[in-house]
């Protein structure tokens, strides 16, 4: 398995001169490096890529006297990649920094405690900007995936949320990921998750937990994706649920949406923004088909993938991730079923 770099964004443009006059004597363009990367791989080989950070005191330039309250966060200097030491964040001298490569050595440790061969997971990291925040992806083998006999199967998954510049709180969870369309939800008791606010005493002992009772719990969720195969769902119920549940859950745009994926299989745009009707009957511009979607949702599981297509739509990870947890109590108040243990949003 070799690892892949992608970058999804260009380096930024310079900024726009001014009026002022330039300055006397030669002067060195400052080096200006911010892209999001992609990396794919095994352990070993996403390891080596992942940016690694320090902490260092909060100076202004040349001075020898530091904030005393402050620290500054700094990615270092990465010599395979060719990147340069950038700082990407100012810290509390209180706050305990998790770097990116411990939370993926944690996951990998979590997972070779289980029994699997860490050999046979693929990897995928998503780093934001200058490396401050991360996704971290883990599929785990076949024997572990759901088939819900429609063709597209659902792997699971561990999803690591880390930031180093305190931009968001450590945040893991094992839930199924949908190869089609890049789909993920959390259900039951593989829906438990880890959330830690990066402070002294800060551990990554409650990974090893969260995969284990995961683990144990991987047939239960089968049989709450099964059920939802086996639930019909009605035109009237699916607007009503789209037009309240819904639209106060995740705002009026995306009831209006999942409407329209549910009935047509493709997603839409808003035609009249602020259009005052319900967002099952609001005009609508058809986009693309999405990927595995039947022309009509006719079972909760339909509808629960349909939420999935609209979870993963926000840019901050760590808003997927609790949109995926919300699925199975949104799902369930579709069918007026009872929400699986554990499943509740948190």
């Amino acid at each position: 398995m070799s690892a892949q770099l992608a970058y999804s964004t260009a380096s930024p443009a310079p900024s726009a001169g001014t009026s002022a006059p330039a300055p006397a004597g030669p002067r060195r363009a400052a080096k200006v490096e911010g892209r999001e990367r992609i990396y794919r791989g095994g352990f070993a080989q996403v390891r080596a890529l992942l940016p690694d950070f320090t902490r260092v005191p909060f100076a202004f330039g040349a001075s020898t006297v530091s904030n005393r309250n402050l620290d500054a966060i700094v990615r270092r200097f990465d010599p395979l990649q060719g990147l340069p030491a950038v700082p990407v964040g100012v810290v509390s001298r209180r706050y305990a920094m998790v770097t990116h490569r411990e939370v993926l050595d944690a996951a990998q440790d979590a997972i070779t405690a289980s029994g699997i061969d860490p050999a046979a997971i693929e990897v995928e990291a998503e780093v934001g900007e200058y490396g401050g925040r991360m996704a971290l992806s883990a599929l785990f083998p076949p024997e572990y995936a759901f088939d819900p006999g429609d063709g597209h199967a659902l792997a699971l998954r561990l999803i690591c949320v880390n930031s180093v510049d305190r931009s968001t709180r450590l945040r893991v969870a094992l839930g199924w990921y949908r190869f089609v369309c890049g789909n993920g939800l959390l259900v039951g008791k593989t829906g438990s998750d880890v959330r830690e606010t990066h402070r002294g005493g800060l551990s990554l002992a409650g990974v090893r937990k969260l995969v284990a009772g995961g683990l144990a719990g991987v047939e239960s969720e089968r049989t709450v994706l099964r059920k939802w195969v086996g639930t019909p769902v009605d035109a009237r119920a699916l607007a009503e649920f789209a037009d309240a549940t819904l639209a106060q859950a995740w705002g009026a745009g995306a009831a209006a949406r999942l409407w329209h994926i549910a009935t047509t299989g493709r997603d839409c745009a808003m035609a009249c923004p602020g259009e005052d009707a319900p967002p099952h009957a609001r005009s609508v511009k058809a986009l693309a088909a999405v990927p595995g979607s039947p022309q009509r949702a006719r079972t909760a599981y339909d509808v629960s993938q349909a939420l999935a297509w609209l979870a993963k739509q926000p840019g901050d990870p760590a808003e997927r991730i609790e949109r995926m947890a919300q699925i199975p109590q949104l799902v369930s108040a579709l069918t007026g079923a009872r929400c699986p243990a554990g499943a509740l949003a948190r």
